[in-house]
C-alpha cells in the first residue's frame, strides 16, 4: 500500500485506536450512569433531547463536508504526498466551521422555536449556550475525523479522551459542590469541546506545509465536479436519514411524550449507543475505510470490499448477539444497579434498542460500500423509502411509547437495507452477505437467550447465575469456531491488521 495506509502504519494504528477507544468507552459510560444517577429525571430529560438535537443540527449543518473529506482525503493521499494537499484540508475546514457558525447564529435567533418543536418550552435560554457546544463539538468531531482518514489515531484519540475526561472530572466536581444543573452542564460541554477542538486542529495543522496551499486548492478545482456530486448526494440522503435517526426518535419521544418518558427512553437507548459506538463496524469504520479505499483506487476490486463487509458484519453479531441475549435476562436488574432504580421500567426498551443494532449494523456497513464506490445516489434513494418510518412513529410512539419509536425505526433500517442490496446488485456489484453464518448466529443466539432466561428462572443465587452465564458464553464462543462462522481467509485477513494474530474464532 501507499500514501501512508500500508501495513506496519495501519498496525501502530490500530494500536492507538483500541487503547484509546477503550479509555473512551469506560470514561464515556462513566458520564451516561453519574449524569443518570445524580440529575433529577426531568433535567435528565431535557439533557438527552439537547444532546439529541445536537447529532440532528450537526447532520443538517454539515452540508456533505464530513463525508467529502473522510473519502477523498484518503485517495489524494495515495496520490500524493502531504505536502501538497493543505489546500484541500484548508478548503474543507473553512467550509465546515463556516456552517458551525451558521448554527450557532440561527440557534441564538431560532433558540425559542427550537425548544417550543421539541415539546421543553422552558428551555429556551439554555438552547441559546446549547448551540455553541454543538458547534465545539461539531469542530472537534471534523478534525478527528481528518485525523483518522489519515490512520493519525494516536492525535484523533487523545483528543476525544481529552474532551471526555475533562468533561467527567467537571461534572464530578459540579455534584461534589451541589451546583450540577442543565445550564453548569451546557457550560461545561462548551469548555471541554472548545479546548479539546483548538488542541485537534492544532495538531492536524502539523502534518502539511504551506506550500501545498496552492497546490491542493488546485486539487479541488481539478476534482470540483466529482467532490461537488458526492457531498450534494451524500447531504441529501443525511437530511433523509434524519427522519429515522435515533436521535429523531428521541426527539420525538421527548415531544409527544415529555421529559420524563425521554429520560427513561434515551437512558437505555444511550446505553445502546455506547454498544453501537464500540461494534466493529462503527469500530472499524473510520480505520479501516481509509485503507481500503486506497486500495480500491489503485486495483478497483469490489470483492476486496465485500469481503471485509461480510467479516465486520459477522464480527458485529458475534457480540452483538450475547448483549442481546443477557439484556433478555438481566436487562431490567442492570439498569436499575446503573441509576438507582430509576430507569429499572426501561428493560425491554433496552433489549429493543440493542436488537435494532442488528439492522443497524448491516445499514452502516451498506452504507461504507456506497460511499467507497462513490454511489451516493443509492443511499438518497434508500433512505427517501426509508422516511417511511417517521409517519410510522408519529403513529406508534403514542401507543406504544419508547418502544413504537424502536420498532419505527426497524421498519426504517430493513427497508434501507433490502433496498440498497438490491441497488449494488443491480449496478454490477455482487453484493451479499453471508447467509449461512448469519443463520448459525441468529440459532446461536436464541438458544443462548433460552438458556440465560432459564438459568435465572431456576436460581435465585446471583453468584450461580454468574457462574452459569459465563459458562454458556464461553460454550458459545466455541460454538461459534467449531461450526466455522467466520472462514480461515477472514481470519487471516482480520489477523493480518491486528498487532498480533489473536483472533482465534
Amino acid at each position: 500500500m501507499s500514501g501512508g495506509y500500508g501495513k506496519s502504519t495501519v498496525k501502530a494504528s490500530i494500536l492507538h485506536f483500541f487503547l484509546g477507544k477503550a479509555l473512551n468507552a469506560v470514561v464515556g459510560a462513566s458520564t451516561l450512569i453519574v449524569l443518570a444517577r445524580w440529575m433529577p429525571i426531568s433535567e435528565y430529560g431535557s439533557y438527552v433531547a439537547l444532546v439529541a438535537l445536537q447529532s440532528t443540527l450537526l447532520a443538517v449543518s454539515n452540508l456533505g463536508v464530513d463525508a467529502t473529506a473522510e473519502r477523498f482525503l484518503p485517495e489524494f493521499r495515495t496520490k500524493y504526498p502531504d505536502e501538497k494537499l493543505l489546500g484541500f484540508v484548508v478548503s474543507a475546514l473553512v467550509a465546515r466551521l463556516v456552517t458551525l457558525g451558521g448554527v450557532i447564529v440561527v440557534g441564538m435567533f431560532a433558540a425559542n422555536g427550537l425548544s417550543t418543536l421539541i415539546g421543553m418550552p422552558s428551555i429556551g435560554d439554555v438552547l441559546r449556550l446549547w448551540v455553541v457546544a454543538v458547534a465545539c463539538f461539531g469542530a472537534l468531531s471534523f478534525a478527528s475525523v481528518l485525523l483518522e482518514a489519515m490512520l493519525r489515531q494516536k492525535h484523533a484519540q487523545a483528543c476525544m479522551s481529552l474532551y471526555l475526561a475533562s468533561k467527567l472530572l467537571a461534572i464530578c466536581a459540579l455534584y461534589f459542590t451541589s451546583s450540577l444543573d442543565l445550564h453548569a452542564l451546557v457550560m461545561t460541554e462548551i469548555f471541554s469541546g472548545a479546548f479539546a477542538a483548538l488542541l485537534a486542529l492544532s495538531l492536524l495543522a502539523r502534518f502539511f506545509h504551506r506550500a501545498g496551499l496552492l497546490q491542493g486548492w488546485q486539487l479541488v478545482q481539478q476534482n470540483k465536479y466529482r467532490l461537488g456530486r458526492f457531498a450534494t448526494f451524500n447531504y441529501v440522503a443525511q437530511l433523509v436519514f434524519q427522519f429515522f435517526s435515533a436521535d429523531v426518535m428521541k426527539l420525538l419521544v421527548a415531544r409527544l411524550l415529555g421529559s420524563v418518558a425521554a429520560a427513561s427512553y434515551g437512558f437505555a437507548a444511550n446505553l445502546a449507543d455506547i454498544v453501537q459506538r464500540y461494534l466493529p463496524a462503527t469500530l472499524l469504520q473510520r480505520l479501516i475505510r481509509p485503507v481500503f479505499i486506497s486500495r480500491y483506487v489503485r486495483t478497483g476490486d469490489f470483492e476486496d470490499l465485500n469481503q471485509m463487509g461480510r467479516l465486520i458484519l459477522k464480527l458485529n453479531l458475534l457480540l452483538l448477539l450475547p448483549a442481546i441475549s443477557l439484556s433478555v435476562a438481566y436487562g431490567g436488574d442492570l439498569l436499575g444497579l446503573l441509576t438507582k432504580g430509576k430507569y429499572a421500567d426501561g428493560h425491554w426498551l433496552l433489549v429493543g434498542a440493542l436488537c435494532l443494532l442488528v439492522p443497524a449494523s448491516h445499514q452502516a456497513i451498506l452504507s461504507m460500500l456506497a460511499s467507497t464506490l462513490e454511489r451516493n445516489a443509492m443511499q438518497f434513494y434508500a433512505g427517501l423509502l426509508s422516511a417511511l418510518g417517521f409517519p410510522i412513529a408519529l403513529f406508534l410512539v403514542p401507543l406504544w411509547g419508547g418502544l413504537g419509536a424502536i420498532g419505527a425505526a426497524a421498519t426504517s433500517a430493513l427497508i434501507y437495507n433490502f433496498f440498497a442490496s438490491w441497488y449494488l446488485r443491480r449496478s454490477g456489484y455482487a453484493y451479499a452477505p453471508d447467509w449461512r453464518a448469519l443463520l448459525v448466529f441468529f440459532g446461536l443466539g436464541v438458544g443462548l437467550t433460552v438458556a440465560l432466561v432459564t438459568a435465572r428462572t431456576l436460581s435465585s443465587s446471583g453468584f450461580t447465575q454468574g457462574v452459569v452465564a459465563i459458562f454458556l458464553l464461553v460454550f458459545y464462543l466455541i460454538l461459534v469456531r467449531l461450526l466455522s462462522v467466520f472462514r480461515p481467509t477472514e481470519r487471516a485477513m482480520l489477523n493480518a491488521l491486528l498487532p498480533k494474530p489473536v483472533f482465534i474464532f
